[in-house]
């Protein structure tokens, strides 16, 4: 499989897993079937647990009002 097709894989199950919880419903089955097709069960759990620590981090720096790009790891020492 192309690199160009896992990329377009992964952003396609992104939304189905961010978007879950404020449509109501469960990821749509076409999607789920479409990425269960080329990805292997743990490929999968890894893209879906990495998909959720993303946008995690996204929620805690619009909580708190964190600017993009203003933190710095060699400040913090």
């Amino acid at each position: 499989m192309s690199l160009s097709r896992i990329r377009d894989l992964n952003l396609a199950h992104l939304p189905g897993i961010i978007l879950m919880e404020q449509e109501g419903r469960l990821m749509r089955n076409a999607l789920h079937e479409n990425v269960r097709r080329y990805f292997e069960e743990k490929e999968l759990v890894d893209l879906t647990l990495a998909i959720v620590a993303i946008n995690a981090w996204n929620r805690l720096a619009i909580a708190f009002r964190t600017p993009a790009g203003s933190y710095r790891p060699d400040l913090d020492r």
